[in-house]
């Protein structure tokens, strides 16, 4: 029984070669069935990837809304401003501790006050 020959690999089948492709589009998620919040409106979800290539989304009570924000995520992104959502997050108390480092300049019992405030 003869042997069948797979083909050659072409040029294109190679994953190191293929040609550069574009991320996907962002889009507004639709359903036949809309979403819907907790209060029984109706909602537009927008789902975008990050430049890192994870997929995110969020929910907008308007398609416009989605739709702008979907502009405004890929506006940045080109720009090289994009900032993700976690970077936000910042725990408040961390930030006062730096923020309370620079106040050196100001006098002890302010200090003393806001080091009150901090620590209550």
């Amino acid at each position: 029984m003869p042997k069948s020959r797979r083909p050659e690999p072409t040029s294109r089948s190679r994953p190191d070669q293929q040609p550069n492709r574009l991320p996907p589009r962002p889009r507004i998620h639709r359903h036949r069935r809309p979403l819907r919040d907790v209060t029984g409106q109706p909602q537009a979800r927008a789902r975008y990837r990050d430049p890192s290539g994870r997929e995110r989304k969020r929910s907008f009570a308007r398609m416009t809304d989605a739709r702008r924000f979907l502009v405004g995520v890929e506006d940045s992104k080109l720009r090289g401003a994009y900032v993700p959502p976690e970077a936000g997050r910042d725990v408040f108390a961390e930030w006062a501790e730096r923020w309370f480092r620079t106040t050196a300049d100001l006098k002890p019992g302010t200090r003393r006050t806001y080091r009150q405030l901090l620590d209550n």
